[in-house]
């Protein structure tokens, strides 16, 4: 990912993920970058039941894009090439105090209800179980009595 604001304004200032992350052609004219991924990219971590973001980080780069300019000799002898100016780290992540009301509060009230529901869900399956062998025996002697009552009525 790479941005320029040449376009726009004439300066030729690109942004760009820190080491150039996800920019490879233009990495070619700097040395010395090594992008990791699971430094450089854009990071979010969000507490699953109700989307409250737990921590968040954005890093981007300032890039300077030299080349020579007509009418400036001072720049006639530059080549194509990119350097790095600035690198912006950018975060937030929620204190202990607040994630512990978080727990507190609601994640622990979830998994109570979850432990809840599953647990009515087992009773109202063994109920469910016991009536249907109930009925099951009741029938069957309900059977039973009729043909008894039918052998002594003979």
């Amino acid at each position: 990912m790479l941005l320029s604001t040449l376009p726009k304004t004439g300066a030729p200032l690109m942004l760009s993920k820190p080491h150039l992350l996800g920019a490879d052609h233009y990495r070619q004219y700097v040395h010395g970058l090594s992008p990791d991924p699971a430094k450089h990219e854009i990071t979010v971590i969000v507490e699953p039941h109700i989307g409250t973001p737990l921590y968040a980080a954005s890093r981007v780069q300032f890039n300077q894009f030299l080349r020579p300019i007509p009418h400036i000799n001072i720049t006639q002898h530059l080549g194509l090439s990119f350097v790095p100016i600035l690198w912006v780290d950018e975060g937030i992540a929620l204190n202990e105090e607040l994630v512990d009301f978080i727990n507190t509060s609601l994640v622990n009230v979830l998994r109570t209800l979850d432990i809840v529901h599953w647990t009515l869900f087992a009773v109202g399956l063994a109920l469910f179980v016991a009536m249907l062998t109930w009925l099951i025996v009741r029938l069957i002697k309900r059977r039973e009595n009729a043909q008894v009552d039918i052998h002594t009525a003979k």
